[in-house]
């Protein structure tokens, strides 16, 4: 029996009824056509023993005991191992997320931002990170002659308070608010659409500003005119695209996958008693695992035993930001990449629960907990980012936040809100919101910031285009 018919029974039975004689024999069939799938996976696979290291067997190895049911999301993901084998960590991520019904940021009962969210972002802390980050192209924009049209970009825009602070910013400059043309989000969360609309719109009426809603960045490449300078931003965007995790041995890099440990019941159920998501390796390198740990120039230097996290969405998006902005369909533009991350490739080590972060109430918690519940992400390897933007234009950084804002000019803001606020509760709150956005323990070391600069123009001519060294504040 294949693995079609197999769903097919299964469906066929839940359809039938708890009563049917007919649901019965359905899910025995389907029953024994997973056992099959599971030995069949063995073989490929190897034994069921998890892949796991001393300290972190709880964390990707052996099952925990739990008393939770799984979600509909893990059911799902359970159902697709059993019947087709371990699936890559970039699918469960991708899963996990952006599930059509179940996926976290799909699903419109998650409150994801916010106190009752799952996480509190810098915009949703302190207008003053929006506002410098919209000062900062505005910087950019005069330094290139002030072009007579704006296009502004931000990809996973949340709520849309971060576009709404930049462009709050921006329209006290008046050549600039006439020069903004259109506003382009890239957003695939029909909720988060609805907010950021809300939000955004009643705005941009009076100034005649075009709002787009978009699915991918190569929407957006489609829709670019020739005659438009892009401002780009994307904040906590990247981290949230899948990842493959790889491991070295002697024989090359080996992809690490999931697998599921329980076994079907003669009832074709799963018994909820453990949690059967776990890590199994490939027994050998695969063509794809292969390439991508071939993908960068660094990763062959590392040591036989090393894991690491790769990337290929985020370099296929961070080509196509190139485009964006670089092309010579574009009059150039600036572009700002603030996320977790470092400028070095993130592994295995005792790093891995926080590289792959699963937000829940506000703390951290298992990878494998939850799934669709939890937002997943995975630290941003801002080498891997600046590899692929190497030949169309130049980045800078990156910097750590605190050292970007405060480059900008975040006390000066600061103090000047201080002074208008009209109570000393919020006064209090003004500098308490602040420092959390510089707080070297925190936020302001946790994440960083890259920019990213294209003069099309001056690149075509054959001429020099922006240095590290003409950009503030990445000349610090």
């Amino acid at each position: 029996m294949n693995f079609a018919r197999s769903n097919q029974c299964t469906a066929l039975a839940r359809w039938c009824g708890s009563s049917s004689k007919l649901r019965t024999s359905a899910l025995s069939v389907a029953s024994r056509s997973r056992s099959n799938c599971l030995k069949n996976c063995r073989r490929t696979y190897g034994t069921t023993r998890p892949v796991s290291s001393a300290g972190r067997a709880d964390a990707l190895g052996a099952p925990r005991e739990t008393s939770e049911l799984p979600t509909k999301l893990e059911q799902i993901i359970r159902e697709s191992i059993m019947t087709t084998g371990p699936i890559s960590m970039a699918t469960y991520m991708q899963m996990c997320l952006s599930h059509p019904t179940h996926g976290y940021y799909m699903n419109p009962d998650n409150a994801i931002l916010g106190t009752r969210g799952d996480f509190i972002t810098s915009p949703e802390i302190s207008q003053v990170f929006g506002e410098l980050l919209g000062i900062w192209h505005l910087t950019r924009w005069e330094a290139a002659g002030r072009p007579p049209r704006i296009k502004i970009v931000e990809l996973g825009p949340g709520r849309g308070t971060l576009m709404a602070d930049m462009l709050r910013a921006m329209s006290q400059i008046r050549a600039c608010t006439g020069a903004i043309k259109s506003v382009h989000l890239v957003e695939t969360s029909a909720a988060m659409r609805e907010h950021q609309r809300s939000l955004l719109t009643p705005a941009g009426k009076s100034l005649s500003w075009k709002y787009f809603w978009w699915d991918t960045v190569e929407d957006v490449i489609d829709h670019t005119k020739g005659d438009e300078y892009t401002m780009l931003v994307a904040h906590e965007f990247f981290d949230a695209l899948p990842v493959h995790l790889l491991e070295k041995t002697a024989q090359g890099w080996h992809e690490l996958r999931i697998g599921c440990t329980t076994e079907p019941t003669l009832k074709g159920m799963l018994e909820p008693k453990t949690d059967c998501l776990r890590l199994v390796r490939e027994p050998h390198p695969s063509s794809q695992s292969t390439v991508l740990g071939a993908s960068s120039r660094r990763f062959a230097s590392l040591p036989i035993g090393a894991r690491i996290e790769v990337s290929p969405t985020s370099y296929k998006i961070a080509r196509q930001i190139t485009r964006l902005l670089g092309s010579s369909r574009s009059l150039g533009g600036s572009g700002l990449i603030i996320d977790y991350g470092n400028d070095h490739v993130h592994g295995n080590s005792l790093r891995l629960m926080i590289i792959f972060q699963a937000f829940r109430e506000h703390k951290i918690v298992d990878i494998f907990s939850r799934p669709g519940q939890s937002d997943l992400t995975a630290n941003v390897d801002f080498a891997y980012v600046k590899e692929a933007m190497a030949d169309g234009v130049t980045t800078h950084g990156p910097i750590s936040q605190s050292a970007f804002l405060e480059g900008m000019g975040i006390t000066v803001r600061v103090n000047s809100l201080m002074r208008n606020a009209k109570t000393e509760d919020r006064r209090t709150e003004i500098a308490r919101a602040a420092r959390r956005l510089v707080d070297s323990s925190g936020m302001g070391r946790e994440y960083k910031v890259l920019g990213v600069t294209a003069d099309p123009l001056q690149k075509h001519n054959g001429k020099a285009g922006d240095s590290a060294e003409q950009i503030w504040p990445f000349a610090q």
